[in-house]
């Protein structure tokens, strides 16, 4: 097998775990990514999936991070009129054998009060509050500040970018 080839499996596979990031009780999280902010920006948002291998649902209730001041889970809709809103909720439900997508233009993680910009490579730490499972710590990688979700990483990976 060619070296490049190797160096591009081995680069993809990193990636790859980058990617999955953790499993407890039952949860598990894959995804964790955010984006980039301004060199000024308080504000950050981080998505994510979750899944629940339980045979009962659980529910995310709370989130935490040591990059900001305070965090939220948002959900993002569209009422009659077709205008977006975004509001706080207390919690997210995750069905048994079923999963819950944090992705733009729904639920989110707000991290508001950034301690530090956030730099496309890095990673912010993130503890997720589970009503069932506990507690589960996560690395969100920071993607470009226009990234819609993860995927855009691991083409930029397979390009050799």
């Amino acid at each position: 097998m060619p070296m490049k080839f190797n160096f591009a499996i081995a680069g993809m596979l990193t990636l790859l775990t980058t990617f999955v990031h953790g499993q407890d009780n039952g949860i598990t999280v894959i995804h964790p990514w955010s984006r980039a902010t301004a060199a000024t920006g308080q504000v950050g948002v981080a998505f994510l999936v979750m899944s629940n291998a339980n045979d009962i649902d659980d529910a995310l209730t709370s989130v935490r991070s040591e990059d900001a001041d305070s965090t939220e889970i948002h959900a993002t809709s569209m009422d009659d009129k077709g205008v977006m809103h975004m509001d706080q909720v207390k919690q997210v439900s995750i069905p048994a054998h079923g999963k819950v997508e944090f992705k733009p233009e729904g639920y989110h993680i707000m991290l508001m009060g950034l301690k530090r910009p956030l730099r496309k490579g890095e990673r912010v730490p993130i503890t997720l509050e589970f009503y069932r499972a506990g507690s589960l710590r996560v690395e969100a990688v920071v993607l470009a500040p226009d990234a819609m979700g993860p995927n855009e990483a691991i083409d930029e990976q397979s390009k050799g970018k």
